[in-house]
């Protein structure tokens, strides 16, 4: 049941049962535009959508807030740090993560996919169907603000600081003085391809500070069980000389067809050197995926942090179905590429609502959208399953619930209360395998 709630500071609704009178809560109450227009007109006092996104949804000083500052002083500042400040944060100051530029990434897509993206879409008329909207809108919000900001501090609207992941660049000894010793930093070494298959074969290595993009590994950095297809570029780049294909990624013993988000086992891994039982694509040959790129470009990037993998499943689903058709782009520059989605809010959204509603994390899974927006089973629609299916585990669990109560109930008006149910019984705000478990099972396999 829905709780109704009365503000006066940042308060969203005077109560939800207003929705159906003033914003026509119907069919035509489609996609996160109409949401958020929605809520921001019940919000008191009533605000534009824009207004909405940047003074109650976020702060306007933490939009892309990282960008809009200075990087930390320091002796000990890596090259590769600075260097990646330096390119990625001239384009689009303070309008990386606009609202214009996430209603932008969405219609691109919904006018793209048609009837296979749903988010925020469907699900009938009425008040509930528009709670279910927005608990997913909840869940989503929480999760940027999460992932860009790392947990709440004096607020909760303090999300989407950064376009990518600046910790992994920086070095461990911010107060270092220059007289002091080299100290290992925060860059690592790895065993050379195909031998990286595991984290602890890192090791921490000194000199971070003087490394550049080319150079500096994070902790990011993919295994050796990560491949692609790649040709060589018409002209060759000394550090970068292939081109990579679209279609494929494959992950040890799993190929991932970036074109319709399907995992097919394939036996033995596929790593350049073993050969494999899946051949790459005619006139191609196999590469390691780190080698794709800049060493130092393997950090969390955008509104949902994509990392490895995730970064290049989204760019071989982009060129796939949203760049232009006119050219064949099967083959595409990975690190241009990576690039453009740092220096273009809207490409970074997408690659957000990408992993939202189409990233499958293992064989058999359902994407997050399928989950928060079709589950029938009231447990799976809380912030407990996005953590789970998000976050590679369950840390963070109290940054992303604190995040997702300011949303839902703060904002939105709704009971801030966790649903406990099943046999053995699972709760709606805690991240578990028995949750994940229970609520990928409540969805037929023709989810959009």
């Amino acid at each position: 049941m829905i709780r109704f709630f009365i503000f006066t500071l940042f308060s969203a609704f005077a109560n939800l049962s207003q929705a159906a009178a003033n914003c026509s809560v119907d069919e035509s109450l489609e996609g996160p535009a109409k949401v958020i227009e929605c809520a921001a007109k019940l919000h008191t006092p009533p605000m534009t959508a824009e207004n909405f996104w940047k003074e109650v949804l976020f702060k306007t000083a933490t939009l892309d807030g990282y960008c809009n500052g200075k990087i930390a002083p320091g002796a000990r500042t890596p090259k590769a740090q600075l260097d990646m400040f330096s390119e990625v944060c001239k384009s689009e100051p303070g309008g990386y993560f606009s609202y214009d530029k996430f209603i932008s990434a969405d219609e691109d897509i919904a006018s793209r996919m048609s009837d296979k993206y749903s988010f925020l879409r469907g699900g009938g008329k009425g008040l509930q169907a528009y709670e279910l909207k927005l608990k997913e809108l909840a869940n989503f919000l929480a999760t940027m603000a999460q992932e860009t900001k790392g947990g709440p501090e004096n607020d909760t609207t303090d999300g989407l600081s950064y376009r990518y992941e600046a910790s992994a660049l920086q070095s461990n000894f911010w107060k270092a003085k220059p007289t002091d010793p080299d100290p290992l930093g925060n860059c690592i070494d790895v065993p050379d391809n195909p031998k990286y298959m595991a984290r602890n074969l890192q090791s921490p290595r000194s000199g971070c500070p003087t490394l550049g993009l080319s150079e500096f590994k994070s902790t990011y950095y993919p295994f050796s069980g990560y491949v692609v297809a790649v040709k060589p570029k018409a002209v060759k780049d000394l550090l970068l000389p292939d081109l990579v294909n679209t279609t494929l990624v494959v992950d040890n013993d799993k190929v991932y067809m970036t074109k319709n988000n399907t995992i097919i086992k394939t036996g033995l891994p596929n790593l350049p050197e073993i050969g494999g039982t899946y051949a790459p694509p005619t006139g191609a040959r196999w590469q390691y995926m780190n080698q794709t790129l800049k060493p130092a470009y393997w950090v969390g990037m955008g509104p949902l942090q994509l990392t490895e993998d995730s970064m290049t499943k989204f760019f071989g689903w982009y060129y796939q179905n949203l760049a232009d058709n006119k050219t064949d782009h099967t083959y595409e520059d990975f690190q241009i590429f990576v690039e453009s989605f740092l220096k273009s809010g809207k490409i970074a959204f997408e690659g957000a609502l990408w992993y939202w509603n189409f990233r499958i994390n293992a064989e058999g899974a359902k994407p997050i959208h399928c989950i928060l927006g079709k589950s029938p089973l009231a447990a799976c629609h809380d912030i407990g399953m996005t953590t789970y299916m998000t976050n590679g585990g369950c840390n963070d669990s109290a940054g992303r619930v604190a995040y997702y109560n300011y949303y839902k109930s703060t904002i939105f008006g709704l009971s801030n209360s966790p649903v406990v149910e099943g046999n053995p019984s699972v709760n709606s705000y805690e991240c578990s395998t028995a949750l994940g478990n229970y609520c990928q099972s409540s969805i037929p396999d023709s989810c959009n």
